[in-house]
């Protein structure tokens, strides 16, 4: 179908509506005109007719501006980042063009915004033309983002002065230029000042919840509960599932006014009708949180599931919290006991699936036995289901059983059944599966299978042979680790030369992939692997660049989320890179970092414990690893079932050469699991 042949100037009126926020019209007559535009096709119409003017003159910068705009109203980011180039190529002066490009990289670039090339490019705007509020109010939104908020307030205030554009932006109205104002005004703590601002915005017609939302937590920290309970009421009305601001959701923040009036129920009250209402999980304190911030909501589940004992969403709710947020897999697995003794009929299955997983993690192999057997019962038991509760089995030595179940299912337990018979002195059963399993792999031409077969028998280079025809196979030409792990082959057999050339293959791959930046670290250790110091250090150094370019947006994607327990990651991960290149004193640099960024995490002790042991530092070695025990005492103590905790705290303990204190740990292992049989030889 032939596209309608629009001028530049209807185009532009197209794509201005696209971006406007006008007030819905009573004029319905005007608005059945308007439907041709305002159809979903319109901006991809038009698209294809400005492609066709640029065919006919490549420079035409307004052709060229405005489908850069087009596809900016689309989020295609990159194609509108492109083509605004293009045109501050022809003309460097463009104003509007270089407010779009900086719009674009602040807006559209997700958790990676490139404030530092946007903050240039509209500061040059604003020297082009200072009588744009758009221009001013991005000035404004960039600084506060880069936490400068006395200068966002000054260069909103001037927006809001001028409150005039001749750009079309979703953000460009007088709404957003206050937001900026009031959000920073919040954050210097300047309550008052940020109470005056979002009074104003909720009067103009595009306010949203957000606003009654910092109305509501600046009144908090005046200390005027009512007032903020009213807000956060409003909220709710307006977006029941109001996404976290500053940290909490209006549920949280409404239930935390009432506990600071010392109106514990009403707190507790709210959210049991919020439960009752809504999706739950937005009231969850999301990110690393303890016990005591879900105290009072779990003290409304616990209400609830009295009152309505048969509601198994009570349960399913409470449950989560405990297991998945709090990861207190016991008292996760009491509350579905709870359920479990309080109904009988009806029962969900999955309470059978979810306790048999906890069970597990709380080494609590009987009742998880019993609930597998239930599955299988009412024929809700999956393939997973199935070989975990093999490794069950396996683990309290019934072999007997282990065997069984492998042997209903041969040859998705190949190895692990070759490994029953060995244990079980079987070796006639394993010769004569050893031959059946290749004749089935060969008929399956199943060349992965006959590989890891010949591997784990010890006849290496049939491995090899089998790998390199599963390596031809279309679908697995370009991945890197089936090279590696045909090097790996070689290398284990002496034959280095040929494991350098799969090593070499595999290095190909990795730098042939097109977000190569993701593979930086594997391709270093590969030209570890083959020798080549100079190449591994470069590579090092250029994974070390983009976890520090990455780390930047995460820094403010984590504050606004409070993802405490991920703050210091990319520190951490910089760290590792430096000890992979020698640079000793630069990676202690970046775990002091994440220990300064996130305290309470274990790692990073570890991590400075080791590079001053590596260092001879014995002391402050010794003083790092207390350290990392003391976090670890502290959560084991909330989960007194973690032998995964306990292993850690004796491994530390071994190292600064206190025996006792690990002995204490091996004897905790085993009345938590007596089935350790590796704990139990070390004792």
């Amino acid at each position: 179908m032939q596209n309608k042949n629009y001028t530049l100037e209807e185009i532009e009126n197209i794509i201005d509506k696209e971006f406007s926020y006008e007030l819905e019209s009573d004029n319905k007559e005007n608005d059945e005109n308007n439907d041709e535009n305002n159809n979903g096709n319109i901006i991809d119409e038009v698209k294809e007719v400005l492609k066709e003017y640029i065919k006919k003159d490549k420079n035409n910068t307004k052709a060229l501006t405005l489908l850069g705009i087009a596809y900016y109203s689309k989020y295609d980011n990159k194609k509108a980042e492109k083509l605004f180039k293009k045109v501050l190529l022809i003309n460097p002066n463009d104003d509007k063009v270089l407010y779009y490009t900086a719009s674009n990289y602040v807006y559209y670039f997700r958790r990676n915004e490139k404030y530092s090339e946007a903050l240039k490019l509209i500061k040059k705007a604003i020297e082009l033309n200072e009588n744009d509020s758009a221009y001013w109010h991005l000035l404004g939104y960039i600084n506060y983002k880069n936490k400068n908020y006395y200068a966002a307030i000054e260069y909103a205030e001037k927006a809001v002065k001028l409150n005039k554009s001749y750009v079309f932006d979703y953000n460009n109205h007088l709404e957003y230029y206050l937001t900026v104002i009031g959000e920073s005004y919040f954050k210097l703590g300047k309550y008052d000042e940020a109470i005056d601002i979002f009074k104003e915005i909720i009067k103009l017609p595009w306010h949203d919840q957000s606003d009654f939302m910092y109305l509501g937590l600046s009144y908090f920290e005046k200390k005027e509960y009512d007032k903020a309970i009213e807000n956060y009421e409003k909220v709710l009305e307006i977006d029941p599932s109001c996404d976290y601001i500053e940290n909490t959701s209006a549920i949280n923040a409404l239930a935390k006014s009432y506990m600071a009036l010392g109106e514990y129920q009403k707190g507790i009250d709210a959210y049991k009708e919020y439960i009752k209402k809504h999706q739950w999980r937005w009231i969850r304190y999301l990110y690393n949180k303890d016990i005591e911030d879900y105290k009072y909501l779990i003290e409304a589940f616990n209400q609830l599931i009295e009152e309505e004992p048969n509601n198994f969403k009570y349960y399913d709710g409470l449950e989560t919290i405990y297991s998945y947020d709090l990861n207190i897999c016991d008292k996760g697995a009491n509350v579905l006991e709870k359920y479990l003794l309080n109904n009988t009929d009806n029962i969900k299955h999955q309470v059978y699936g979810t306790l048999a997983h906890l069970y597990e993690n709380i080494y609590r192999y009987d009742k998880a036995i019993e609930m597998y057997n239930k599955l299988m019962e009412i024929n809700h038991f999956e393939n997973n289901d199935y070989y975990r509760l093999c490794d069950i089995y396996k683990k309290i030595k019934n072999y007997d059983k282990v065997l069984e179940m492998y042997e209903e299912n041969t040859y998705s337990n190949i190895i692990k059944l070759l490994d029953l018979y060995d244990k079980l002195f079987k070796h006639e059963k394993k010769d004569l599966l050893i031959d059946k399993a290749v004749n089935y792999y060969i008929d399956k031409n199943d060349y992965r299978g006959l590989s890891d077969l010949y591997l784990y028998i010890g006849e290496k280079y049939k491995a090899i042979e089998y790998y390199k025809k599963y390596i031809n196979l279309d679908d697995n030409k370009n991945n890197g680790d089936n090279f590696i792990a045909i090097a790996d082959i070689y290398q284990s057999l002496g034959e280095k030369e040929n494991a350098e050339v799969y090593y070499k293959k595999a290095i190909e791959v990795y730098e042939s992939k097109k977000y190569k930046n993701y593979w930086l670290e594997i391709i270093g250790d590969l030209y570890n692997s083959i020798g080549n110091k100079n190449n591994a250090i470069e590579a090092y150094k250029k994974a070390i660049k983009v976890e520090i370019k990455s780390s930047s947006s995460m820094y403010r994607e984590e504050n606004r989320l409070g993802r405490k327990k991920f703050k210091g990651y990319y520190s951490k991960n910089i760290g590792d890179l430096y000890m992979k290149i020698g640079n000793k004193n630069k990676a202690l640099k970046c775990y002091k970092h994440a220990v300064l960024l996130e305290p309470n995490y274990e790692e990073y002790y570890i991590s400075i414990a080791k590079v001053y042991n590596d260092l001879n530092e014995k002391g402050l070695a010794k003083e790092y690893y207390k350290k990392a025990i003391d976090i670890y005492k502290k959560y084991f103590e909330m989960r007194p079932y973690r032998c995964d905790t306990l292993k850690k705290m004796l491994e530390l303990y071994l190292k600064i050469d206190d025996k006792e204190n690990a002995k204490e740990c091996y004897k905790k292992i085993l009345e938590i699991n007596p089935y350790d049989d590796e704990v139990r030889k070390f004792l």
